[in-house]
């Protein structure tokens, strides 16, 4: 892990949302690496929320300049999760498919809602994650 003594991801996208985010957003990928990386530190809330904020961008309209904003910070100020395709139907069996059908994501107008996903579109979000 790089050493970081800048703004956690959290924190990152409450500046970018102008208001806390939703208590759920990230969540299933960020379970599903926490269990592959037996770890919970910033380098995998990073890469959960990369993931989440590139699903609400082809899902349900989320700002790409915002995307690109945070993935622009993330890779200046965290490292990146080791993995590659051959990963994906490991992490995309730890997030579950009943999970990815119900995805917190967030709108053109900066609200989360619910959006039925598709394990097709995880791992859109894990290939733009690992091609950053």
């Amino acid at each position: 892990m790089k050493e970081n003594i800048h703004n956690r991801p959290e924190t990152v996208l409450e500046k970018i949302f102008g208001s806390a985010i939703h208590h759920k957003f990230g969540e299933p990928f960020l379970d599903a690496f926490r269990t592959m990386y037996n770890d919970g530190n910033d380098d995998v809330t990073a890469a959960a929320y990369t993931c989440s904020l590139f699903l609400s961008a082809i899902k349900s309209g989320f700002p790409t300049a915002k995307l690109h904003l945070f993935v622009h910070y993330i890779q200046e100020y965290y490292s990146r999760l080791n993995f590659d395709c051959s990963k994906y139907d490991t992490i995309i069996g730890l997030i579950g498919e009943e999970r990815i059908k119900r995805t917190i994501l967030a709108d053109s107008n900066l609200k989360f809602a619910e959006v039925e996903c598709t394990v097709k579109d995880v791992a859109e979000a894990l290939d733009f994650y690992t091609n950053r």
